[in-house]
């Protein structure tokens, strides 16, 4: 029975490796890992617990200068400062809870909106390596659906048909109208932020980006 699993086991994980983007799992894993990793680092420092951590951070990320949106510096100083406890748990457990999702592939899109959504926040406040490399990955794996493939939303897509939630398998991938105009949505916000960010960037070139991972 037991010779009977494995091979039964070893037959799904070959037919899913067989589906198409399959080979972009790795990714799924490597960033869920990369998310978990950064949750699991935080727990020990005090400072995520009393928000003194992320305190800091704002305010030196804003000394530096780093922070180059008018807009996003009202935010720091009005909101994310006074509610720094606040927003530094949300930080430390959001990090896991996105991490686990994209990690086991459930409810893989909604944790990988999230995690792009961590990501902007990360590189408006001039945190840009490696947020930057990792809001082009996730929004791969989002577009791709990989959290059907050796992924709990592969079950989950069979109750809950809605892309922006549990990622669907390719061959049975079929938008809902309100998926379609919210993508759309998601497109023009997307072309708005970044054209209005070319207004506000100094260095063009290549280096100016660097991935320490």
């Amino acid at each position: 029975m037991k010779r009977g699993f494995f091979s039964q086991a070893v037959r799904f994980v070959y037919h899913e490796f067989l589906r198409e983007h399959a080979y972009l799992v790795v990714l799924r894993l490597f960033m869920g890992v990369g998310w978990i990793r950064t949750s699991l680092e935080k727990i020990p420092e005090a400072g995520w617990w009393d928000g003194t951590a992320i305190t800091t951070f704002l305010q030196g990320q804003m000394a530096a200068g780093k922070v180059v949106f008018p807009f996003y510096q009202d935010l720091i100083v009005n909101v994310f400062v006074p509610n720094a406890l606040v927003f530094g748990w949300i930080t430390m457990i959001g990090e896991g809870l996105v991490g686990l999702a994209i990690l086991t592939g459930t409810f893989t899109n909604f944790g990988l909106l999230n995690a792009i959504f961590m990501n902007l926040n990360f590189i408006l406040a001039g945190d840009i390596d490696p947020s930057a490399f990792y809001l082009i990955i996730q929004s791969v794996l989002f577009i791709s659906n990989t959290g059907a493939i050796l992924g709990v939303d592969r079950l989950l897509s069979k109750k809950i048909p809605f892309a922006l939630l549990v990622a669907q398998p390719q061959f049975e991938l079929k938008y809902l109208w309100i998926e379609k105009l919210s993508f759309l949505a998601l497109v023009f916000i997307s072309g708005f932020i970044a054209f209005l960010a070319t207004f506000y960037v100094h260095d063009w070139s290549p280096t100016s980006v660097m991935d320490p991972a």
